[in-house]
């Protein structure tokens, strides 16, 4: 998503819908203006990146600019946890991520 982020009036059903369609291994690239920079029009980063965590993604690499920020998030992972009697199917899944 590229300078379109701040356009969108849901984050959280863009980023659940990116999470539905992107291959397990795949990556979601964010390059928008920093709002508070740029006379209000942009995003706030730190609310994006809680946005991005609750629809599913981790951020592997986040950078802020003077002007624009970036994030390369991808999508967690869930693996079964192994239950008290050593069998995963008793457990429940748990985030591997986060």
């Amino acid at each position: 998503m590229i300078l379109t982020l701040h356009y969108l009036e849901n984050g959280i059903r863009a980023f659940k819908n990116v999470r539905r369609v992107l291959k397990p291994d795949g990556a979601l690239y964010i390059l928008d203006p920093i709002a508070s920079r740029m006379l209000g029009h942009g995003t706030n980063p730190e609310k994006i990146v809680k946005e991005l965590a609750v629809s599913g993604f981790r951020h592997d690499v986040f950078s802020e600019g003077f002007l624009f920020w970036t994030v390369t998030a991808r999508p967690k992972t869930e693996v079964p946890e192994v239950g008290e009697d050593g069998n995963a199917d008793s457990a429940q899944i748990r985030c591997k991520d986060g």
